[in-house]
């Protein structure tokens, strides 16, 4: 199956293509497009897609993992976040 690149998410750099960042968690704080304060990208496997698959922000600042079209966080596949991730440290975009 082919999949469908949105280019519009992805900006291109002297290194490469990169994800365009959101511009502000929904915590409040400013995200860069790089540097220190650009949040890490990560992903999420979990149960509330069929495509069981989602991209997560983390925050540089407080540390919550943000997941993009996530609907539950406690769906998340414990094989794919650190162990000691507490539930108030996952949120969504």
């Amino acid at each position: 199956m082919d999949r469908v690149v949105d280019w519009s998410k992805w900006r291109k750099t002297a290194h490469g293509y990169v994800r365009v960042v959101p511009r502000a968690g929904p915590c409040g704080h400013r995200w860069t497009d790089n540097g220190p304060g650009r949040p890490w990208e990560r992903s999420v496997e979990c149960t509330c897609t069929i495509e069981r698959h989602h991209l997560v922000w983390v925050c540089p600042t407080c540390g919550v993992h943000f997941a993009q079209g996530c609907t539950d966080v406690a769906a998340w596949a414990g094989s794919s976040v650190p162990s000691d991730l507490p539930m108030v440290r996952r949120a969504t975009i």
